[in-house]
Parts: structure tokens; sequence; C-alpha cells
């Protein structure tokens, strides 16, 4: 499944990875009080933190991220 990164953190010894990962919404509505509700289900997005094993990357992805991390320091 394709993520988006957004944070990288140190725990410790471990590295820990914030995603932004896809996920289906339920959603319900009623319009009428007394009438039946539509339902439904629509994309969206959840942040999930993700062990640094877990996380695959492209080999220049991991270097821009490295990159900026250092620099961050």
């Amino acid at each position: 499944m394709k993520v988006k990164i957004k944070r990288i953190e140190k725990r410790g010894k471990d590295t820990w990875v914030l995603v932004e990962a896809p996920r289906w919404n339920r959603w319900s509505t009623q319009v009428h009080v007394g009438k039946p509700a539509h339902e439904g289900i629509s994309p969206g997005v959840e942040d999930v933190w993700a062990p640094s094993f877990a996380v695959c990357t492209e080999p220049d992805v991991y270097q821009r991220l490295h990159a900026l991390y250092l620099s961050a320091a």
C-alpha cells in the first residue's frame, strides 16, 4: 500500500514512522426525522504510527529523508 510519510521519530533504540494511510470512512445522513437514513462509504486517510522495518521505500526517497533528518538535527 502506498502511504505518505509525515514524520520520523527515534524512541529509545527504535525508529517509528508516522504515515498517512488510505482508509474508508463510513457516513450516514438522515434528511427528515423518522425517514430512513442514507449510508455509504467514502475514501479518506488516517495517521498511523508504524515501526521503521514495516515501511519500505525507494532508495532515492530514503536518501532525501535522511538528508532532511540530518539537516534538522
